[in-house]
């Protein structure tokens, strides 16, 4: 079976990470890039237990960031608007390039979350992923993760968004998720905060091995920012803001 014909334009913003200009080292595998610059395929180590292809969610999975969207969604459409005043100085320093994006999303978190109830939260996190998910979705990034699955290939989404919103997203597609894990108190309310260290860079490629082990291949990753980095490296077909038309 052969992948769907079409592919998205390349998507603008770059996060200052491009994988055709940066010095890096991406071993066995081929980048593939919108520009059609690529790097060399090298034969991949031996002897893997596992083998999986992984997706980042927001833009890449998706047209646009989910965390403000769910946050609407979760507190409501008043209360989040009387909170945006008090967030727009971090919004703005965050847009400068001057507050990094776990303190901007501990922020966020801290207006929206902080002291509400886990289970209220989780609920409100399946019904964003079941309402609003699918229609905030790129339908060729859809198309690809698709034919992967028809391939028989183990899918994941490992993402630096939050968990209990991508994960029943993922479920419900069956497929597995990684993400951002939020915390709680004793009393079972969140604390705003990320609960150990959020899903992006490195943490992504950590949190992957853990769950399916050091020496699983990752036939193919797919990313759209420097936060995917560390997956892209790590990826025998690395996939930057595209999907290909044919498999490599």
């Amino acid at each position: 079976m052969r992948p769907p014909a079409d592919r998205p334009a390349a998507k603008a913003v770059n996060d200052g990470f491009d994988p055709v200009t940066a010095t890096l080292n991406y071993p066995a595998k081929t980048m593939h890039h919108p520009s059609g610059h690529a790097c060399p395929p090298r034969a991949p180590a031996t002897g893997p237990t596992t083998a999986v292809v992984v997706f980042d969610f927001d833009g890449t999975l998706t047209e646009r960031d989910t965390i403000l969207p769910f946050l609407r969604a979760a507190a409501g459409d008043g209360p989040f608007l009387r909170g945006l005043p008090a967030l727009l100085p971090a919004l703005l320093t965050r847009g400068l390039g001057l507050l990094g994006r776990t303190a901007t999303k501990e922020r966020l978190f801290a207006r929206y979350l902080s002291g509400r109830p886990l289970d209220e939260v989780r609920a409100a996190g399946l019904r964003f992923a079941h309402d609003r998910l699918p229609g905030m979705l790129r339908p060729a990034a859809l198309r690809r993760l698709e034919w992967h699955r028809a391939e028989g290939h183990r899918c994941l989404v490992v993402t630096a968004s939050p968990e209990l919103y991508v994960a029943p997203w993922a479920a419900a597609r069956g497929i597995e998720a990684i993400g951002s894990r939020l915390a709680v108190d004793a009393a079972g309310r969140l604390t705003g905060r990320h609960d150990g260290p959020p899903c992006e860079g490195p943490e992504k490629l950590r949190r992957l091995q853990a769950l399916v082990g050091p020496d699983a291949r990752i036939l193919h990753a797919y990313g759209d920012s420097c936060g995917d980095a560390a997956l892209l490296r790590a990826a025998e077909h690395a996939h930057w803001r595209q999907f290909p038309a044919a498999a490599p």
